[in-house]
């Protein structure tokens, strides 16, 4: 994962930007990281909004052949099942013309 993380721009993906207590949670009143961007984690757990926006964008424009995305990317699937409803409609249209 660390190869992956530097391969996306995160510098920092073994420590959390926002150090957690015991129990899992930031230290109330506690300044998190100044380069929030830098950092895969917020904190033990969950990544940060870099992180989320990476996957976000990758997952939505992604070629078909990157591996983040298989078989296809959601703007593609999006499209397909658009061109499909259309061609339904279009069928539909055409027997109800025939029928006239």
């Amino acid at each position: 994962m660390l190869v992956l993380t530097k391969y996306f721009g995160f510098l920092v993906s073994n420590a959390p930007c926002c150090p957690p207590r015991l129990i899992g949670r930031c230290y109330a009143n506690e300044r998190p990281c100044y380069n929030r961007s830098d950092y895969f984690f917020w904190d033990e757990v969950h990544p940060t909004e870099a992180y989320n926006q990476l996957t976000a964008t990758r997952s939505y424009y992604d070629s078909y052949n990157s591996g983040f995305t298989y078989p296809m990317d959601i703007k593609n699937l999006v499209e397909q099942k658009t061109k499909m409803e259309l061609e339904s409609i279009n069928e539909s249209t055409s027997k109800l013309s025939a029928s006239s």
